[in-house]
Order: structure tokens, then C-alpha cells, then sequence
């Protein structure tokens, strides 16, 4: 969508010539959506930011060969119910995610969804707590 900024005519008593300036104005864009695939048959759609921290927990797990459960709310689309999965390193798996730039990562809640992991449940998706105040400072010096 392009928005016309005001022209003006006058500035302070003073004749001015005429400036027309076009911008871009960048809808409200909704989440980008990445894809969790286990197995070739099992897929979900996650937001690229919750994606990130999902793969950094199972990589973890994975890379130390302990298997675990990993639950996720199905769409309405399919039933809106729950799925369930089985992680081994057996398995193969892959995280596509729909942005090119990789999302900040939040130490926080990369620790709350160890938890779950390792919790008789398995794996699933908490809110994102609030980062670390020493995290948060280092995110705003960047």
C-alpha cells in the first residue's frame, strides 16, 4: 500500500517548491509460519520464532541419544485436537522455516521447554517467559 505524504507550500512565511514523497507502508504482517516434519508424515506449522527454540531443545536431546514424547495442539483445520510424536535420533526430522533471518533466541525459554522435555509429558510448547534482565541488555547493546 502506498500512502501520499503532505505537500506543503509554505514553511514559516517562506514560499517553498512543492515535494511530493511516496512510502511504502508495511501492512501488520501475522507470524511467519515454518514446518516441523517427523517422519515425511507427521507436519506442523509453527511460528518461526517458536520453531527456532523447538529445534535448539530437540537437537539437545537428540544429540545426547535420549528419546522423548513431543505433544502439539492440532489446527481446527484437522479436528483441533492433539498429536503426539516419539523423538529418537533414528528419525529423521526437519525445521523449514518461512523467514531468512534467524529469530533472537530467549536462554529462558530455551530452559522452560528442557523441562518439559525431560518431564514424564515430554516436549510441548509454554508461553515465552520474559528474558533475563543480563539477556536483555545484551539484545539492546546489539
Amino acid at each position: 500500500m502506498t500512502e501520499r505524504m503532505p505537500t506543503g507550500t509554505e514553511t514559516r512565511g517562506r514560499k517553498c517548491e512543492t515535494v511530493e514523497v511516496n512510502r511504502v507502508v508495511q501492512p501488520r504482517s501475522e507470524p511467519t509460519m515454518g514446518k516441523f516434519t517427523y517422519s515425511s508424515t507427521n507436519k506442523m506449522d509453527f511460528d518461526d520464532r517458536v520453531l527456532a527454540h523447538l529445534q535448539v531443545v530437540i537437537s539437545n536431546k537428540l544429540r545426547r541419544s535420549e528419546s522423548f514424547m513431543f505433544t502439539w495442539r492440532d489446527d481446527a483445520s484437522l479436528g483441533d485436537g492433539r498429536t503426539a510424536v516419539w523423538l529418537n535420533p533414528n528419525v529423521a526430522m526437519s525445521f523449514k522455516y518461512f523467514g531468512s533471518r534467524p529469530p533472537a533466541l530467549n536462554r529462558a525459554w530455551i530452559e522452560a521447554l528442557a523441562i518439559t522435555a525431560n518431564s514424564p509429558t515430554g516436549l510441548y510448547v509454554v508461553p515465552e517467559p520474559a528474558p533475563v534482565e543480563k539477556e536483555r541488555e545484551l539484545v539492546d547493546a546489539l
